[in-house]
């Protein structure tokens, strides 16, 4: 185990209050965000849409074989087809609103990131990296936590921060388009990773002189 193993043994989490995220520092470190709650408010209106599409063709199942006449068989079939691709996303946002989580896992020299549905999850994919950039928005501009810590962060601005959220922008060595999550979280989580990221990076390079 490297160096910088030894400084995350004690486990440490960030845990949102209205249960939005959570972040243990730890090896690997781990970021998983949820749906808000007032969000799963209104997440039964899309359920409904959901189910309206899967059987509304099923419906008319009976009307087409008792209809002698008819010769668009070929038409409704395209027609199930539409309807249940629309079910299926609106099912999809549906679990993404009530349970769906985002989840990242960043290791030493590795970066996975997946979106698991509840009932189902995306393709897990995997990225290996040299640096790691861990990025917000703030007053409308993007900023590097590793730039930002110092520069304005301070007890009278924690407050504030912890009200202000924003996606995370995870750029890998020098990929043309950064990672970004689908959900937002207090930029005080944000600026937390940035900085355990960054010591990590300082080990790292440590333990790599120290190998020659």
């Amino acid at each position: 185990m490297c160096n910088f193993c030894h400084l995350l043994v004690k486990s440490s989490y960030m845990v949102d209050k209205s249960n939005r995220y959570n972040l243990k520092i730890a090896n690997p470190i781990l970021l998983e965000t949820f749906c808000s709650k007032k969000k799963k408010r209104f997440i039964f209106p899309i359920l409904f849409a959901s189910l309206f599409c899967f059987f509304l063709p099923l419906s008319i199942i009976p009307l087409l074989l008792t209809d002698e006449e008819s010769d668009g068989f070929s038409g409704f079939i395209v027609f199930i087809i539409f309807f249940w691709i629309i079910s299926y996303y609106l099912f999809k946002l549906y679990l993404w609103n009530k349970q769906g989580k985002e989840i990242f896992i960043i290791d030493n020299r590795s970066f996975s990131y997946y979106s698991d549905y509840g009932l189902f999850r995306n393709k897990v994919e995997h990225r290996n990296y040299s640096y790691i950039g861990v990025y917000f928005l703030y007053n409308s501009r993007l900023r590097r936590t590793s730039d930002a810590y110092d520069a304005f962060i301070s007890k009278q601005k924690k407050e504030a921060l912890i009200k202000t959220n924003s996606l995370i922008y995870f750029q890998l060595d020098d990929a043309p388009h950064r990672i970004v999550s689908q959900r937002e979280i207090p930029i005080l989580a944000i600026l937390e990773l940035g900085r355990r990221l960054d010591i990590m990076a300082y080990y790292r390079s440590v333990n790599e002189q120290n190998s020659f």
